[in-house]
């Protein structure tokens, strides 16, 4: 019974991994399916040493599996990436922020988790236990299947692209959501992370001139005429203006699509690409430990005031903490707006200009200031900031939301 129960959790877990998105090739590579079966045996193992119920165990693994397929899968619908390992570290805020997470998962996929709940709760009740228990020797797999973990995740590292999706395609889900989470918690990730940092191009030097600057990061912003010609063109005009009175504009690329504004603030922050974080990449502020070099750092040393005013909480993904390593003097988050005036959950454009604004005239030395705002707040502090005197257009009859710019 033991080994039919083991037999059917790798199997069952097998046709679960093969449905999340994007699906894997029909012939996954060797190393992918090996590292699949080490997984399998680990959480079988561990669950079976709590346990010592063979059954349990195996529907443990398959609901863990198909859990994560369908967290990955209303991930990979809405951002264009499957699950990763550094998303179990934003597990808490779920509960924190739950309106910015749980929107995401559709009817049919909370129906799907509430039943697989269900079952897992009656699995528990209805299987018996295994007699004699055998935890010692649960254990010692565990162990075992942990260490094949990690050999497997080392020798699959030089096939990985780091591209979650590509990997996924051709090594399959769970393989690759087990090396990237044995790979990015490995000691040497921490240790290239922070080499890759400390030869940044903002490690050494500083500006000669002390002109204002300031950086503004508007996740949600774009020219919506992009959308057609039912737009009118004179809606933008001013930002149109404030093109042409610029040195130079134009699209950017930056490491995220669709959320994960959090990888484009670390890349203009510290001017590094990501391919230069390896596993860093895909939270790089989890790998923010101690103070680095910076683009706030660099006009430090020019003896620049520093300030961040992003209108949100403080300790999303850690801000206040990664600001600080930064060597971003002040950082002002939602606690500084009070009962400013509000759109919907969030704080409001006006309220975002008039406070940066406020904080601007009331330097005492040249400043740096980065501005993050989720709606429209870029265009309309530019314009303020540039001495325009007509006031943009609101956009009442279009909310975009989640977009990456």
């Amino acid at each position: 019974m033991l080994l039919l129960s083991v037999l059917t959790a790798v199997t069952l877990s097998f046709a679960t991994d093969a449905l999340a998105s994007p699906r894997v090739r029909t012939r996954r590579s060797v190393a992918g399916v090996a590292l699949h079966l080490a997984g399998v045996g680990l959480l079988y193992a561990l669950v079976f040493a709590l346990t010592a119920r063979p059954w349990f165990s195996a529907l443990s693994v398959v609901a863990l599996v198909g859990l994560m397929a369908v967290i990955s899968n209303a991930k990979y619908a809405s951002l264009r990436e499957p699950l990763v390992f550094t998303d179990l570290s934003l597990f808490s805020q779920i509960f924190a922020h739950p309106r910015l997470y749980l929107p995401f998962l559709s009817a049919a996929n909370g129906v799907g988790i509430a039943l697989g709940g269900g079952l897992f709760i009656a699995g528990f009740l209805i299987d018996t236990a295994w007699v004699p228990r055998s935890s010692g020797i649960a254990l010692l797999t565990a162990f075992v299947s942990c260490g094949l973990c990690i050999v497997l995740s080392e020798k699959l590292d030089s096939r990985l692209d780091l591209v979650p999706a590509d990997d996924q395609r051709r090594h399959g889900f769970f393989a690759v959501f087990i090396a990237y989470l044995f790979n990015g918690l490995r000691p040497r990730t921490l240790r290239e992370f922070r080499r890759s940092v400390d030869a940044g191009p903002f490690a050494h030097g500083m500006p000669v001139n002390r002109p204002d600057v300031i950086v503004i990061q508007s996740e949600s912003f774009f020219d919506i005429r992009r959308l057609g010609t039912m737009i009118e063109a004179s809606l933008l005009d001013h930002m149109d203006a404030a093109k042409r009175e610029s040195i130079q504009y134009g699209e950017l690329t930056v490491p995220a699509w669709g959320a994960n504004t959090m990888r484009t603030e670390f890349a203009m922050l510290t001017g590094l690409t990501e391919q230069s974080l390896g596993y860093a990449r895909f939270y790089p502020y989890a790998f923010v430990r101690r103070p680095c070099a910076s683009l706030a750092a660099c006009f430090r040393r020019a003896g620049y005031q520093t300030t961040a005013i992003h209108p949100y909480a403080a300790n999303f993904f850690g801000r206040a903490r990664v600001f600080r390593l930064l060597q971003i003097e002040r950082f002002l988050d939602i606690g500084g707006f009070g009962d400013a005036q509000r759109c919907g959950p969030y704080i409001a454009d006006h309220a975002v200009r008039r406070r940066s604004l406020s904080s601007l005239t009331a330097r005492l030395t040249s400043p740096f200031s980065f501005l993050r705002s989720r709606w429209k707040t870029m265009v309309r502090c530019i314009l303020k900031l540039c001495s325009l005197e007509r006031t943009l257009p609101t956009i009442r009859s279009v909310t975009i939301r989640n977009g990456a710019t």
